[in-house]
């Protein structure tokens, strides 16, 4: 069938030459394309986000319009040119989104090469898989993840992975695997680099920390505890110094570099059985537009991501529970919720003690379902995050600014913060018994 197809274009090559030509011309005329400098992209990428802002606007307008005493077809109306207008804008950030990215491919295609070297130095075998090679992703995010994913690869098959005769002897595969993945989620682009080596080692990170002073000797650490020492300058149990980082060389200087740009890294591992780092930044790291969940505490508001929020509900304030010297608890769906009150967070007096209910919002803190108490819920809103100076008190607590349909400014919040306010462990821990 191929070659009777290949026949017959030949037996109208001529009586079509001139319609090929004109077909190819018009091919090349399709695929043009121009340099556009990066700040120009950015500029316009800018104004697509006042264009959200705008958007939060007229839905706040909405809603006003909605109580008051309006014409219906008019309110019918001015719905839909909202919806028209959110639609259009909501395509024009995705348009000029696109126009950034380019395909993860060259990134990941110097993790083979990062692998066989010190596969090659150090006797080991080391398998790797790569995936999400087709995944596009902003041109920015290369450079904030290159450094990130060489430095955790190098590590994964330095001091993940280990050699031959020791796999074999607990009864694993000789030859170890690493797996580097990219995946795009609705916010974020994610970063997974795993292997199948012996994890971390707990007993040695532990032994570390008491000798650099960041531990009281004997005091047993939990994973996150772990984790957040492995993060710190100086925590490496590599024993032996070379070129090659052990674990906890310079992974202060990684988890700076993705927090610094609103992203985040979790570590999960068993020991024996081997590590995964997982790596979350916004799709943009230039206008970010995120979905966000507002909040009201002592008359000001505040954002929540989305993406860590549960559920609301209301409770009596005979429901919850106090532990003397720990905190607060309650039980919600046959599961105990720590309680933090987020004016406790921000340093607020508490309301009144003729309070009979409180408003909870149940969010995902980490690794942990956490009730944070509020005064009002606001609602699911979009917003463009803009950078915040000047915060002196509780700097940390908050990511940056976004302004709301009603002209206000709210401060969004780091929720992984929030979790160094209250012992949960021991709230937990305390609460079951």
């Amino acid at each position: 069938a191929s070659g009777e197809r290949i026949e017959g274009q030949k037996s109208s090559d001529t009586a079509s030459a001139k319609g090929k030509g004109s077909s190819k011309n018009k091919d090349k005329d399709s695929h043009k394309s121009m340099r556009i400098s990066e700040q120009r992209i950015d500029t316009f990428l800018a104004f697509v986000g006042e264009l959200i802002i705008v958007g939060e606007m007229l839905n706040h307008l909405l809603g006003h319009f909605s109580q008051a005493n309006i014409e219906r077809r008019s309110l019918i109306e001015f719905k839909q040119a909202y919806e028209v207008f959110v639609r259009l804008s909501n395509n024009l950030q995705r348009a000029i989104m696109s126009i950034r990215k380019i395909s993860v491919k060259a990134l990941l295609q110097k993790v083979p090469r990062l692998v066989r070297d010190i596969a090659n130095q150090h006797g080991k075998e080391i398998r790797v898989e790569v995936e999400g090679e087709d995944v596009e992703i902003d041109k920015s995010l290369t450079d904030l993840l290159d450094a990130p994913l060489t430095h955790m690869v190098r590590n994964a098959a330095d001091h993940g992975i280990e050699l031959p005769d020791e796999r074999e002897r607990v009864g694993k595969d000789r030859t170890g695997t690493i797996r580097v993945a990219v995946e795009e989620t609705e916010e974020f682009i994610v970063l997974k680099i795993s292997d199948d080596g012996g994890g971390l080692n707990y007993e040695k990170i532990q032994e570390k920390a008491e000798s650099l002073g960041l531990v009281e000797p004997g005091v047993p650490l939990t994973h996150e505890q772990v984790v957040d020492f492995i993060f710190q300058a100086g925590v490496s149990t590599a024993e032996k110094v070379s070129d090659i980082s052990g674990r906890g060389v310079g992974m202060d200087v990684v988890k700076r570099m993705i927090e610094g740009q609103g992203g985040s890294i979790q570590v999960e591992s068993t020991s024996g059985q081997g590590s995964v780092f997982t790596i979350n930044v916004v799709k943009s790291v230039t206008t970010q537009i995120l979905q966000g969940f507002a909040v009201r505490v002592a008359e000001e508001c505040y954002i929540f991501p989305l993406k860590s929020i549960r559920e609301t509900f209301q409770v009596s304030c005979d429901e919850i529970n106090t532990i003397v010297e720990k905190g607060r608890c309650v039980t919600r769906h046959e599961t105990v919720l720590p309680v933090i009150s987020f004016r406790d967070v921000l340093g607020l007096p508490r309301q009144g003690d003729d309070m009979t209910q409180e408003l909870l919002v149940s969010t995902m803190i980490g690794k942990r379902l956490v009730a944070l108490m509020v005064d009002d819920v606001l609602g699911v809103s979009q917003f463009v995050l803009k950078p915040m100076d000047g915060l002196e008190k509780n700097s940390e607590l908050f990511a940056g600014g976004a302004v709301m349909g009603d002209g206000h400014v709210a401060l969004v919040v780091n929720l992984d913060k929030i979790n160094e306010e209250v012992d949960v462990d021991s709230v937990l821990q305390e609460a079951y018994h």
